[in-house]
């Protein structure tokens, strides 16, 4: 990793605790009034698309507005390189492939210790009972490539290099991936999610490129989408 993603940022724990809030605030808030005014006139697919959008602005917007605040060295602190290079690519693929069989395998392994039905996600539900090819594209969307983005410069880019910086790459790592899980709000999928975590921040650390953690966070949840698109449409009827 470059130096410049080793040295200790320029924003700090109260920076990313008020730019959670930001978030968590905005998010909420524009999601109350989005279904106030819209909520019987648009689709599922529709509000989520508007509402993913909205959330994606968010978790940028906040990350960016402090680094630059904070008047960091711009968005190369946040591990936004100039170029993407090959290593970068074949990492984030084959890293988002081996993340999709090991949180798959956690989630079945959990569901053992935790007898409860977990509530689909929002994307996941309107995939699940999808009518139309629009409401089948929109959870790709949103959880092949908004999610993955936002979520990844916030969480890899904007929080890890605090911790990192505290406590250490190791501990760095599964700290930003415990405050990533923690914040599905999903206690059944809590431990397959931190995993996943772990695994996006050991790629981003040994990378340097938060493109690499992007791709394969993409990966791995459209290879999650389509593992339930294939069962939904394959049998039906367990669904």
């Amino acid at each position: 990793m470059s130096d410049t993603n080793h040295a200790v940022p320029s924003w700090s724990f109260k920076d990313i605790a008020a730019a959670l809030v930001f978030v968590l605030l905005g998010s909420y808030g524009f999601g109350m009034l989005l279904n106030l005014f819209f909520g019987n006139s648009f689709s599922s697919a529709l509000l989520l698309l508007i509402a993913g959008f909205f959330q994606t602005l968010l978790f940028l917007g906040a990350a960016f507005f402090i680094v630059f605040l904070k008047g960091g060295n711009g968005l190369g602190q946040l591990g936004l390189k100039k170029s993407i290079s090959a290593d970068v690519l074949r990492k984030g693929f084959l890293g988002g492939a081996l993340l999709f069989v090991v949180v798959l395998l956690s989630g079945v392994v959990a569901s053992f210790f935790i007898p409860m039905e977990a509530k689909p996600q929002p994307f996941v539900d309107i995939l699940v009972k999808a009518e139309t090819p629009f409401d089948i594209f929109v959870p790709f969307l949103v959880g092949g490539i908004l999610a993955p983005l936002g979520e990844e410069i916030f969480f890899r880019g904007f929080a890890y290099p605090v911790l990192r910086g505290r406590f250490g790459a190791a501990y760095g790592i599964v700290g930003t991936a415990v405050f990533f899980s923690l914040l599905h709000f999903d206690i059944i999928r809590f431990l397959p999610i931190a995993l996943g975590g772990v695994g996006l921040g050991w790629l981003y650390e040994n990378t340097g490129s938060v493109y690499t953690p992007i791709i394969a966070h993409s990966v791995w949840n459209t290879a999650m989408l389509v593992l339930l698109l294939l069962i939904t449409r394959a049998m039906p009827q367990i669904i």
